[in-house]
């Protein structure tokens, strides 16, 4: 990246003709009771909250048993956010003089903040997955208490979104150990208004996402025209690539990222779920896309040579992607350009990650828009017209 493009762009809210849609933002919860009013009372004990077991502060305690950092986040200390729930633009050492709940709200806690963030960075339609739960819900051991955590931060987002249904929309989080609940709840957020849902890329109680168990999720997200976002998170330890051979944050975000969203798409494509399911639209969110170019010549390669081992899949890999998938984009991200020469613009949904700790804010919209590199039909593909696609806006 050049300084050029990792600098917010000046004039915050970029001239456009068309509502622009962010792709990739999140939540954050700020009261850490969130759950009292959609948790039933038979889970209150299990609900999460901050450790305070000796030796395990800062962990997470949910389920009666602490959920633990896989590696610790930098600028981590006793009751500070590190980098995982800052307002765009703040930088670590500025947290010192900021409590969490300040930081969370100003993050997106409150809608109606959430609205005047959103009117700041030139973002009309904001489509939001978790902070807090970026994990947990997957990494807790019962099936049932993860569909009881999900449904209730479910139940918690539509509500959040009711402050706006236009403007915010919320991606219901489904856990992956027992499909039979996570249809049950797909269904049931549908009828709340939530239109689209997050599951993450790895391992779930010993199931892939091309396990056999996973058919009947994906007959019925493309049976209700609901997209998926696949997002990886480094929230709480749970099985990951990679993660026993790093040593900090740093090595385990920057591997683990792409490397399960690439596992994640070989699995899909060369497993034939997307082939099975034509009409299903999968987006693979934070996920450090350049690897796409080379990852699916790499399969299409193996796809040429080895097909005869493995009959089945009826077009080589580059075919499914381009046809059913999406990757989320940063605006300041320097391989977009490359992502176009090799025939993905049409792949491409741009992400502020607000509020995280790398989200350019205020000021994303704009950083796009004012790029040198991609013109401008590529710009509004990105910006809006993909992102469509993916969510179901179009179907």
């Amino acid at each position: 990246m050049t300084a050029q493009q990792t600098k917010p762009a000046e004039g915050f809210k970029a001239a456009v003709a068309y509502e622009t849609i962010d792709g990739d933002g999140h939540t954050t919860m700020g009261d850490p009771e969130w759950w009292k009013p959609y948790l039933p009372k038979k889970y209150w004990d299990w609900a999460p909250k901050r450790s305070s077991q000796a030796g395990e502060e800062g962990q997470v305690e949910a389920e009666g048993r602490v959920y633990r950092l896989p590696l610790p986040y930098p600028g981590t200390g006793s009751g500070r956010t590190g980098g995982l729930m800052t307002p765009g633009g703040w930088k670590l050492e500025d947290l010192a003089s900021v409590s969490i709940e300040k930081a969370a709200k100003m993050g997106g806690a409150d809608p109606k903040d959430r609205l005047e963030a959103m009117d700041a960075d030139g973002v009309n339609i904001s489509y939001m997955y978790p902070s807090e739960l970026l994990s947990l819900s997957w990494a807790v051991s019962g099936s049932s208490f993860a569909t009881a955590l999900a449904a209730a931060y479910n139940d918690w987002l539509a509500d959040y979104c009711l402050t706006d249904p236009h403007r915010l929309r919320g991606a219901a989080i489904i856990p992956q150990h027992d499909m039979v609940l996570a249809v049950e709840e797909v269904e049931r957020v549908h009828t709340r208004g939530l239109k689209t849902v997050m599951i993450r890329p790895n391992t779930v109680a010993g199931q892939n996402l091309d396990h056999p168990n996973f058919e009947r999720l994906w007959a019925t997200l493309q049976d209700l025209g609901i997209g998926v976002g696949i997002h990886e998170g480094f929230g709480v330890e749970m099985p990951t690539l990679g993660i026993d051979r790093c040593n900090n944050w740093m090595q385990a975000h920057a591997f683990e990222h792409p490397a399960e969203h690439m596992m994640a798409t070989m699995l899909m494509i060369t497993g034939g779920v997307l082939q099975r399911y034509p009409k299903l639209q999968v987006g693979f969110l934070e996920n450090g896309a350049g690897w796409a170019p080379f990852w699916l010549n790499h399969l299409d390669e193996h796809h040429e040579k080895w097909s005869r081992f493995y009959p089945g899949l009826d077009e080589k890999p580059s075919f499914y992607f381009k046809r059913q998938c999406y990757l989320g984009v940063e605006p300041d991200y320097a391989l977009i350009p490359h992502l176009v020469e090799s025939g993905l613009e049409d792949t491409l949904i741009f992400s502020t990650d607000f509020p995280h700790f790398d989200a350019i804010y205020p000021g994303s919209v704009a950083a796009m828009v004012d790029r040198k590199d991609l013109s401008d039909e590529v710009k509004r593909k990105a910006l809006r017209d993909n992102a469509l696609r993916l969510y179901g806006a179009t179907r």
